[in-house]
């Protein structure tokens, strides 16, 4: 599998974790050390893991349906330990209604044990 082939599979990945409303999948590949790191994210900036957790509240708690999230045109540009991606995504059933946004993902290797 290709760097590039890799990052669109976690995009994919975290948007059926997304429609499964599954957290812990959609968490799975952010950094444990987030809280050290501010985040930009929709709609607000959180500090930490567990407080970006909770910015998917509105996603989840009163549904409109069931949750579904679709991303189109990934672009990744990927090198031995980086990648960047971006795509957008059409999420329907979510309590906030439908939304359309753009996920954009800086990526890189966890540094070895």
């Amino acid at each position: 599998m290709t760097n590039e082939a890799g990052v669109r599979t976690m995009i994919e990945n975290w948007a059926r974790a997304v429609s499964a409303g599954d957290r812990s999948a959609i968490l799975a590949h952010y950094p444990r050390d987030l809280r050290d790191r501010p985040t930009l994210d929709f709609p607000e900036t959180v500090r930490g893991i567990e407080a970006y957790d909770k910015t998917w509240r509105f996603f989840f708690d009163n549904p409109c349906g069931p949750i579904r999230g679709v991303p189109r045109d990934i672009e990744v540009t990927a090198g031995d330990d980086v990648a960047f991606a971006t795509c957008l995504v059409h999420c329907d059933g979510t309590s906030a209604g439908p939304l359309d946004f753009r996920l954009t993902a800086g990526l890189r290797d966890p540094a070895p044990d």
